[in-house]
């Protein structure tokens, strides 16, 4: 009468989708355990559009800061946190962290949440720092700088994640 009945796993980053279920009458639609038929709680139609977020909830002040810049998709990517910028790699070498990124970094220095000009990208710690609550600070030089000219194997590529 409770329990899991199935688990989805949706592919839909900082998106959205339908999900649709069915009964299949040809098999006897959902049955319990004495072969009787369960009720079926399905909405209208069957579909519910569900919507996601990439940056997860759970992280509070990050996750309100992330709404308040627009939801930047880079913030979902697996390298963003650690100095990733430009979502790219540079070179033949394929460098996750290079010359691209410091350029975005260091157009951003100094930027505050409020700056309409601010590029959410450059703000790898997704903090706010000092009294200025500058989104673009020291601590974000400081990562870019301890993942510069790394790979994609040699980076954590486990963002996004708690600081």
């Amino acid at each position: 009468m409770n329990g899991t009945l199935c688990v989805l796993t949706i592919d839909a980053p900082n998106g959205d989708c339908n999900v649709c279920i069915s009964l299949n009458p040809e098999r006897g639609n959902v049955v319990l355990e004495d072969a009787n038929e369960a009720a079926v709680n399905l909405p209208p139609g069957g579909c519910r559009n569900i919507l996601f977020d990439c940056y997860p909830s759970s992280l509070g002040q990050q996750y309100t800061d992330w709404v308040t810049l627009g939801k930047p998709d880079c913030w979902c990517t697996l390298y963003q946190c650690d100095g990733d910028a430009d979502v790219a790699t540079a070179g033949l070498a394929k460098l996750r962290v290079a010359q691209g990124d410091y350029d975005i970094l260091s157009a951003n220095w100094g930027k505050k949440i409020t700056d309409p000009t601010l590029d959410p990208c450059a703000d790898f710690d997704h903090k706010g720092a000092g009294l200025a609550k500058l989104r673009v600070s020291q601590a974000d030089y400081d990562i870019l700088s301890l993942n510069w000219g790394k790979k994609d194997s040699a980076m954590p590529g486990d963002c996004p994640k708690l600081r």
